[in-house]
């Protein structure tokens, strides 16, 4: 392959289409003066190859190599080669059947470059390897000497002289295998690094974890076991314990109940006795005085009825006294309250009119927030300074607005103070000029019932309609709180299907919903949901929650820049490779039951997303029944998977999946529940579109409500200035004078108040618009801040402050309305309370009355009582001595009544022990039926054991098991099971990484061993030729290429010159022209051991002699008939050796060439 012709166009001194050509195949020179344009025809060959070096080229930019750098009405640079491609053997692979190769390369004014290979276009890589593959690398060349190329191999260093030797053996291609080997060793290594350090913080860390976990977790199983056990003998020592005590129970029950028969016969006696002695009394009474015991009998009598009545009237009294304490206390707390709570009201008041005051103020500004938001959407570059600057421009103008209105605001702040102000001193002065002020009050307000009818008429001019534009913000927030209650239903739904929630980090991986298309259960619809959900659900499987994305690409970059929260499986839809049931396999599927259905037919989706369902449900079969799903699945001609309705799977492998539906009686499956989800979305949506409809209207008659708001205001306060004029003109008088002073001046204090808060919003407000209008004028787009993000956040503030507003004032509004019930509530309990407690005080004092008429009854009537007796007594001593043993009969009565008593209580005790402990037997006996038989065949054990020991033992272990509930993993075998599977198969991927290391290291020793060897092949050649060259080029002188002392070839060469027999030490010993020959004799014979079809010479004879150069163009025309020569000289000895001679010419600024055919041409 040749160069046959050149064709250059606006390339450097070229400015017009110019032809070179034709060229000879073997030697050609150009000559010309200096700067007509020689070496431009060599630079315009390098630029066709590929040159990437622009200084080789003698330009910094591509731009300085169009003509007059596109300064003259050229903007473009041109320049074709066409090679002869009739050799054979030094075609480029892939143009065997070319018999010319065409290579354009094309630049553009501002540096843009295209190739044409035979007429198409073409990449640079793809030119540089047509080129190289016939050993015309033009980035690393040895067919190509340009100017001062001589003097730098005269000037190199041993190491570099090596590298022109391994550039001639072709050992490159061993360097970069080389260093590729090395960068996968590197890879290697960090690949390494990398599995070390999951070892070091993530794997050996989470097995560790897992280990204590495991151990943590056997500790639980074993403690379970353990209080198994426990249970079972808590159950049995409980049971042998309650046995043997219901044995000591009975015989404890039989002593109890002997002790109280002798008791009951010995209180019988004593009642016999006591009865006798009774009778002895009544005949001695009666015998010794009837009267007189006759009147004891009735005076006892009474004394009994009056002493039940002053216990009853008294127990009375006791319980009125206390009813009332309560009462009265209640009374009390009942009034604190009731203060507590108005007072409370009345904060509540005021609080809730401040929360509604700064709630409108919040939703003004928030939909101010969203209406600028709004217009940065509207424009195309939300980023772009313009844009920046009409979003700043608008920010302004609304802070501009909110100056303006703070301003006024505190203007009739000021305007209020003076008024009031004005009115202190007429207050002041009210007591000495009462006349002067009435008259002035009257003026002023005769003046403001004039402004008041003037106002009047102006809100009636207005025509703005309040009440429908109230009931559009009622219908706003109807729409606002269905969508509230939507977005947390849907939230409770994305809470049960958390698994469903997949969420990757959109900014970081620069993909949106265009890519990545969501889960596989979100991207189709099932028609007959109720009665295939289970089956299609369950035919899913885990591939229900894997995610689709259109290519491998966006697949790679959601792995490696979504942030992912968890793992996932990806299908790319350019790439999955599904495998669906054939039509043959269907036809018999049919046939055994037409019922039988293919999961694919059975759900909706779009085309799109086709490849992915067929992956997903192209090769299972859903059957009516299980007998249906068996007969398929186990077909021996179809032998597919199969599900049934009720989501049992039958695999053809031999394995079934049942009870899928056992547990799920009253739960929703997921396919449902993502069809709600889709249904509350649309719902919201609509609910939304309504909202921005209602904000349409509503912002619409903005304007006309904040002026309506503001007359109404000027309205109110006209109406409350006439009536605080009334007021003072009707109570013209010196005490509410002061009185009303009083209040003029708290209503200065808090309007000094608001004054000062709304002098500190204004001062915020002018910083803002400050600093606004410095962004605004910046003219470098960075320091103007970006709008979006901006309004998002301040609207992201701005909702949350209205929410929080919002719950505060609902809060208020609930507590001041149960407050509202709570006083009626205290206060109707008070009136029932003073009304009860009234009741009470007349019914405790009759109560008082008649307990002290009973008490003064009994008084008297015990003194005669007690001197009846001492009559009774004087009169019979026989009666004393019977009384005295009555009384001491009486007195053991009722000690033996009170034992009585005692024992029937212990017997009573012991009797419910018992049925207790009998229905605490049969209970265990309920529930362990073979309880009586286990006591029995373990009563030895049972001997030894305590049911208290046990129950501690019991109570310990469960405690420590209930500690254990709150940290075991019952998951943990799994996951440690699994973990161990990781951490294996990374010790298997670094034993890999470690052998595909050590196989590199081998390969790179062989390449170093071939290298040396190339590497001496090439030299010794390389001499051979150097002292042939050279001795043809300089009779009678000799040189070779020696290794560096005691070093080998790689480590450096040097060249060693002999003249006339005698070797020179240096070679400065030699002259200009001689170092030359040397140089230019080791670059031929460079040239000569690996020839390329074409060489390169640009003036390298300029520092020898005529002879000289006439001996190197008759060498290069008999030593390199080979390869095709192009030489650019001023020397006539050498281009009088050439084939063709081009002659460059410079005229009017522009470069021609001449083309001319040589002496020996013409002689041939």
């Amino acid at each position: 392959m040749y160069i046959e012709e050149i064709i250059i166009e606006g390339f450097k001194s070229y400015a017009t289409r110019t032809h070179i050509g034709p060229f000879d195949l073997h030697f050609n020179a150009i000559t010309g003066f200096n700067g007509s344009g020689k070496s431009n025809i060599l630079d315009a060959i390098c630029f066709v190859m590929g040159i990437t070096s622009l200084s080789h080229l003698r330009a910094s930019s591509l731009q300085e190599l169009i003509y007059k750098q596109g300064q003259s009405g050229v903007h473009k640079a041109s320049v074709t080669i066409i090679f002869n491609n009739t050799n054979k053997q030094q075609t480029p692979p892939g143009y065997e059947n070319c018999e010319k190769i065409t290579v354009t390369r094309q630049i553009l004014t501002g540096g843009r470059s295209k190739y044409l290979v035979n007429g198409h276009v073409s990449q640079p890589t793809a030119v540089q390897n047509l080129f190289q593959s016939v050993q015309l690398n033009v980035n690393n060349p040895h067919f190509l000497i340009m100017q001062g190329r001589i003097t730098k191999v005269i000037n190199m260093k041993p190491q570099e002289v090596v590298a022109m030797i391994e550039e001639a053996a072709g050992t490159r291609m061993y360097e970069m295998k080389r260093e590729a080997a090395l960068k996968t060793i590197s890879k290697k290594d960090k690949k390494l690094e990398e599995i070390d350090e999951l070892f070091q913080n993530q794997i050996t860390p989470t097995l560790e974890k897992l280990r204590k976990e495991r151990a943590n977790y056997m500790q639980w199983v074993t403690n379970q076991e353990e209080l198994e056990k426990l249970r079972k003998w808590s159950v049995l020592a409980e049971f042998h314990s309650h046995k043997h005590s219901l044995e000591r129970l009975v015989e404890n029950i039989k002593d109890k109940e002997n002790k109280h028969k002798k008791c009951l016969q010995e209180i019988e006696e004593k009642n016999q006795r006591m009865y006798s002695i009774e009778q002895q009394l009544n005949k001695a009474n009666e015998s010794s005085n009837p009267r007189t015991f006759k009147e004891i009998r009735d005076a006892e009598e009474k004394m009994d009825q009056l002493s039940k009545q002053l216990v009853k009237t008294t127990t009375f009294y006791e319980n009125y006294k206390d009813s009332y304490n309560r009462e009265k206390n209640e009374h009390e707390r009942n009034v604190k309250s009731l203060n507590g709570s108005r007072e409370r009201r009345k904060q509540l008041v005021e609080y809730l009119d401040n929360l509604q005051q700064i709630l409108e103020q919040k939703r003004k500004e928030l939909d101010r927030s969203t209406q600028r938001l709004e217009k940065v959407f509207q424009f195309g570059d939300a980023q772009g300074l313009d844009t920046k600057k009409q979003l700043l421009q608008d920010e302004i103008s609304d802070a501009e607005n909110d100056r303006k209105q703070l301003e006024y605001k505190i203007k009739r702040v000021k305007g209020q103070l003076e008024n009031l102000e004005k009115g202190k001193t007429s207050f002041m002065d009210a007591c000495s000029k009462e006349t002067d002020s009435l008259k002035e009050l009257e003026q002023q307000k005769a003046k403001l019932v004039n402004e008041l009818n003037e106002l009047k008429v102006s809100i009636h001019d207005l025509d703005f309609d309040k009440e429908g534009n109230e009931r559009l913000l009622k219908e706003r927030d109807e729409h606002k709180a269905a969508i509230q209650q939507m977005t947390e239903k849907l939230d409770a739904l994305k809470g049960r299907l958390n698994m469903m929630d997949f969420q990757y980090d959109k900014k970081s991986s620069g993909l949106d919903d265009t890519n990545v298309h969501g889960m596989i259960a979100q991207l189709f619809q099932v028609p007959h949901l109720e009665k295939y959900a289970t089956s299609v659900e369950t035919a899913a499987g885990p591939k229900l929650y894997q995610v689709v994305v259109d290519t491998e690409q966006t697949a790679k970059r959601l792995l490696e820049r979504g942030h992912l929260p968890r793992k996932v499986t990806i299908i790319p839809l350019n790439r999955i490779h599904s495998k669906v049931i054939t039509q043959d396999k269907l036809q018999k599927i049919e046939n055994i039951c037409p019922d039988a259905r293919l999961a694919l037919s059975l759900i909706e989706f779009e085309a799109y997303y086709e490849p992915a369902m067929k992956f997903v449900f192209g090769n299972i079969i859903i059957c009516p029944d299980t007998e249906t799903a068996n007969q398929i699945s186990f077909h021996p001609d179809i032998k597919v998977r199969t599900v049934t309705l009720q989501g049992d799977i039958y695999d053809p492998a031999g394995t079934l999946t049942g009870g899928s539906t056992s547990n799920a009686i009253d739960k929703t499956s997921i396919l449902e529940s993502l069809m709600e989800m889709t249904q509350l979305r649309k719902q919201i949506a609509s609910h939304e579109r309504h909202v921005e409809k209602l904000d349409s209207v509503i912002r619409e008659n903005q304007d006309k409500e904040s002026l309506y708001r503001e007359l109404v205001r000027k309205q109110n306060i006209m109406q409350h200035e006439i009536q605080l004029l009334e007021s003072r003109l009707e109570t013209f008088e010196t005490t509410k004078v002061s009185q009303k002073l009083l209040q003029t001046d708290n209503q200065i204090q808090q309007l000094l108040h608001e004054h000062d808060h709304l002098q500190e919003l204004l001062k915020v407000c002018q910083e803002k618009i400050k600093k606004l209008e410095e962004q605004l004028r910046s003219s470098d787009q960075d320091e103007v801040e970006s709008p979006i993000e901006r309004l998002k956040s301040e609207q992201q503030q701005l909702k949350k402050e209205t929410e929080d507003i919002s719950i505060a004032l609902q809060t208020t509004q609930l507590e001041l309305t149960h407050l509202k019930d709570e006083c009626e509530r205290l206060e109707n309990v008070i009136s029932s309370s003073n009304h009860t407690m009234s009741q009470m005080e007349i019914e405790m004092s009759n109560l008082q009355d008649k307990q002290c008429s009973i008490q003064q009854s009994i008084d008297e009537l015990n003194a005669h009582l007690n001197k009846l007796r001492q009559q009774a007594k004087d009169q019979n001593k026989e009666v004393v001595a019977l009384e005295t043993e009555k009384n001491e009969l009486f007195s053991k009565l009722e000690t033996l009544q009170v034992e009585m008593e005692k024992e029937t209580r212990e017997l009573d005790a012991l009797r419910q022990h018992q049925e207790s402990i009998q229905k605490r037997m049969k209970e265990l006996e309920k529930k362990f039926p073979r309880i009586e038989e286990e006591c029995y065949s373990y009563r030895d054990q049972l001997r030894d054991i305590s049911q208290y020991n046990v129950q501690d033992q019991l109570s310990s272990l469960e405690k420590e098991q209930s500690r254990l509930d709150r940290v075991v993993n019952r998951k943990v075998s799994s996951m440690f099971e699994q973990a161990e599977q990781e951490y294996q198969d990374l010790l298997r991927k670094k034993r890999i990484v470690e052998n595909d290391r050590r196989q590199i290291q081998a390969v790179i020793k062989e390449l170093d061993e071939k290298k040396i060897l190339a590497v001496e092949k090439t030299w010794n050649k390389v001499n051979q030729d150097l002292a042939s060259i050279f001795s043809s080029l300089l009779p009678g002188s000799s040189a070779y290429l020696k290794p560096l002392e005691e070093k080998s070839i790689l480590e450096g060469l040097e060249i060693q010159v002999a003249l006339n027999n005698s070797w020179k030490k240096n070679l400065s010993e030699l002259s200009g022209g001689q170092r030359s020959l040397v140089a230019l004799s080791l670059i031929l014979a460079l040239l000569r051991y690996k020839p390329a079809p074409l060489y390169i010479l640009d003036e390298v004879d300029a520092a020898l002699d005529l002879s000289h150069t006439q001996n190197i163009g008759t060498m290069l025309r008999k030593h390199f008939g080979h390869s095709q020569f192009i030489v650019v000289s001023l020397k006539e000895g050498m281009f009088q050796n050439a084939n063709i001679l081009f002659r460059t010419k410079l005229v009017d600024g522009t470069s021609t060439v001449e083309r001319t055919i040589g002496d020996k041409e013409n002689m041939s």
